[in-house]
């Protein structure tokens, strides 16, 4: 753990393949989620990641867009096949879609305020 909030690079497979409660194939579906966004770089012959943002400015929303691959927050699915022919039913989804999606732009906001620097020093706190 040490590695990771006191250098820049840190080899991640390394350091959680002990652990049975990680699946490593979750943790290189990641990694390559993050490669793709040029959030990570890795280098040749280790295992080694490197940031090619800085923490300071790498924000939990950029994060979040490239390991789910959208472009805004989903937090809610609304139930696909309401029954038309009732009062709630028939009107349900469009009014939980409107509150659906202003909750979403507000936890977008959030995460844009928020960056990675700010989950290490939070981390840091609790060490």
């Amino acid at each position: 753990i040490e590695d990771l909030f006191y250098k820049r690079e840190v080899s991640i497979t390394h350091k959680c393949e002990n652990n049975e409660l990680i699946d490593i194939k979750d943790i290189r579906l990641l990694v390559e989620l993050l490669k793709k966004a040029n959030i990570i770089d890795s280098h040749q012959g280790n295992n080694g990641y490197k940031l090619k943002i800085s923490a300071d400015k790498l924000t939990l929303l950029k994060i979040y867009q490239a390991v789910s691959e959208e472009n805004r927050p989903h937090l809610f699915d609304i139930h696909l096949n309401p029954n038309d022919k009732c009062l709630v039913g028939a009107n349900i989804k469009p009014v939980l879609n409107d509150m659906f999606t202003d909750l979403e732009d507000e936890f977008a906001k959030e995460l844009e305020k928020r960056t990675l620097l700010d989950c290490i020093n939070e981390i840091r706190k609790r060490l």
